[in-house]
């Protein structure tokens, strides 16, 4: 699997303004260019619910 987890230094607040992020720390899923959706707060990378989300996603890329 070719999956790519990227960590962003905002130094100028772009993305802080863009995706409205009132603290940290904040999860921001993409896909490719699109928004998926915003995690305010700590997450579990390793948990069942994050893993299947993220299953999810790549089943879409397998199917199309």
């Amino acid at each position: 699997m070719n999956l790519d987890f990227k960590l962003l230094i905002d130094k100028k607040g772009t993305y802080v303004s863009a995706f409205n992020v009132e603290g940290l720390p904040v999860t921001i899923i993409m896909k490719g260019s699109k928004y998926i959706e915003k995690v305010n707060g700590d997450i579990d990378f390793d948990s069942t619910s994050f893993q299947k989300k993220i299953d999810q996603l790549l089943q879409v890329d397998m199917k199309n």
